[in-house]
């Protein structure tokens, strides 16, 4: 850039010359100085290899001045390339802060969402637990606490299909909950699948042991009845021994589930999950 200005001031100087050399006789009958410039026509020697007919610029203070001022000025001032490095360093600043600024809170949110459907989630299953806890204690739980003087529980469970609705809806996004809580709540489910499981088998061992009474009461003749006796009668004394140890099996499930339900009642009153 700044050789650009030079060539145009020199060239400018060149043109104003020969303009000059034109004007000359004008300019020596009014004695009126050119500006700027000076130019001379003197024939130059041969043997110097130069032309005869070369024209000569002699620049004035003024002109030499503004030339030596195009060259050696800076294109770009200091102050003004620090200034517009500064700019642009603060600009990357404020980007990359904004940026910060926008994942922490973006992360913020996400905690607070997970928080919240854990909080939800846990909740749902509890209130469930809760539920279920109170139709069983009204239910075949008061039946199995009437019988515990007996030699077996007597009762047949109805069962259903699905027992566990809100578990089994949530139970894909048990890994988003607190690992704890999460380890309580699939110990408590597994526990009331073994208590129904113990159920369900003592069902299977009433309907053979009512099947064995049938059978006694459908007899044909006395000879008949004699024969049969000791057969029936002692298929109906191991029926009746399964029948005291599934007893207890039942009862030793209910317990265990009962105390797995407390503590995981007792977790979740410490969270405020209640």
């Amino acid at each position: 850039m700044k050789t650009l200005l030079a060539v145009f001031i020199v060239a400018f100087a060149i043109a104003m010359g020969r303009a000059q050399t034109n004007l000359s006789t004008s300019a020596s009958a009014t004695n009126t100085p050119l500006p700027i410039l000076a130019v001379s026509n003197a024939p130059v020697n041969a043997k110097a290899g130069m032309p005869t007919n070369a024209t000569l610029v002699v620049l004035d203070d003024e002109a030499r001045a503004l030339l030596r001022k195009a060259t050696d000025e800076p294109f770009i001032k200091t102050d003004t390339l620090v200034n517009a490095l500064l700019g642009a360093v603060l600009a990357v600043a404020v980007g990359l802060l904004a940026d910060r600024l926008r994942e922490k809170r973006d992360k913020a949110r996400k905690r607070e969402e997970d928080k919240e459907f854990e909080h939800n989630t846990v909740l749902a299953i509890r209130r469930e637990l809760e539920t279920m806890g109170r139709i069983y204690g009204a239910g075949i739980g008061m039946s199995l606490k009437i019988s515990e003087s007996g030699p077996f529980f007597p009762v047949r469970l109805a069962l259903t299909e699905d027992w566990f609705t809100i578990f089994s809806a949530n139970a894909a996004h048990l890994g988003r909950i607190d690992a704890d809580i999460s380890h309580r709540i699939i110990a408590c489910y597994a526990l009331l699948k073994a208590l129904i499981e113990e159920f369900r088998i003592n069902n299977d061992y009433l309907l053979t042991f009512a099947e064995i009474e049938r059978e006694q009461e459908l007899s044909g003749n006395w000879i008949e009845i004699v024969k049969q006796s000791l057969s029936v009668s002692e298929r109906k004394k191991q029926i009746q021994a399964i029948l005291v140890a599934q007893f207890a099996r039942i009862q030793n499930s209910e317990q265990a589930l009962k105390t797995a339900v407390n503590e995981l009642f007792a977790v979740l009153d410490e969270r405020g999950i209640k």
